[in-house]
């Protein structure tokens, strides 16, 4: 019986290590597509080709997020960029509704 515990004990690990490192690839590869981009306000498949290239297995969800700021600190988040000096992009990856893992870059404008 500990044998089967400690084997679905693992199981279950190596399914978490392999969402936690599919995440990242997923991740790198939007914030390398978005860098290709023009800036945007938004960044979606119709505005930024390179990202609709990007395979996204049927479980995972992937959702991008921007905000702006004219001194980098993001104290209070301008959702239109027009004007402004940064831009903070966040893209985060679900599965099956459940946060996996997220990550943020800067973008000069």
């Amino acid at each position: 019986m500990a044998f089967m515990h400690a084997l679905t004990t693992s199981v279950s690990a190596t399914g978490r290590l392999s969402d936690g490192v599919q995440a990242e690839a997923l991740i790198r590869s939007h914030l390398e597509a978005i860098k290709e981009c023009p800036y945007a306000d938004t960044y979606a498949e119709l505005l930024c080709p390179s990202l609709a290239a990007i395979t996204v297995p049927f479980q995972f969800t992937v959702a991008i997020d921007t905000d702006c700021s004219d001194d980098g600190g993001f104290t209070f988040p301008i959702e239109t960029c027009s004007g402004e000096t940064f831009q903070r992009i966040t893209v985060g990856v679900s599965r099956e509704s459940r946060p996996v893992l997220s990550m943020t870059t800067f973008k000069k404008l």
